[in-house]
């Protein structure tokens, strides 16, 4: 971890720079091992400023704290640096746990009973929309004698592609598997 410091209108004490070090040294479980970070302090009459830049691999993080005393105005600023961090790394561990997989799919199925056609002969088709579950070809056989449509399409699990099985007029099932 690198630290840099500024005083403006003050001197750094080593006592300001050990209770700085130490309270940042808690975001490197948060951030990891690389952090740059930047630290200015500033007096001005009665107020004590504490500006902290934290620069870490993916991101950097500001935090400004202003009080009546310099080591509660370094605390509020990493405070708040803490709070950016765990934010920003709980949003990373959410985009990928929710990243766009092909089980989530969503189908537009065409609906007989409600083509209508205008009077320039343009049909205008309703669509209906159904999730695309995972399940064995066994189970999607199951479904469409449950069910009163004549096709279904679902992923299958052992091959994790899109297939459709559909009603045959001879009473048996077909089976629609993209081509690898």
């Amino acid at each position: 971890m690198q630290i840099d410091y500024t005083g403006r209108q003050m001197d750094i004490t080593p006592a300001i720079k050990e209770y700085t070090e130490e309270h940042l040294f808690k975001l490197k479980r948060i951030l990891g091992d690389q952090i740059k970070a930047h630290v200015i302090l500033t007096v001005e009459k009665h107020r004590h400023i504490a500006e902290i830049t934290a620069k870490a691999r993916l991101a950097a993080f500001v935090g400004v704290h202003e009080t009546t005393d310099m080591y509660s105005s370094i605390l509020g600023a990493l405070e708040k640096i803490e709070k950016q961090a765990k934010k920003s790394k709980a949003k990373r561990k959410e985009s990928k746990r929710r990243s766009e997989s092909l089980s989530h799919v969503t189908m537009n199925v065409l609906d007989r009973e409600t083509i209508r056609v205008s009077g320039d002969g343009i049909r205008i088709i309703k669509t209906r929309k159904f999730a695309v579950k995972p399940m064995s070809v066994e189970e999607a056989v199951q479904e469409v004698n449950e069910s009163r449509d004549e096709f279904l399409v679902f992923r299958n699990a052992e091959s994790d592609a899109i297939n459709v099985i559909y009603r045959r007029r001879d009473g048996h099932f077909g089976l629609i598997e993209p081509e690898v």
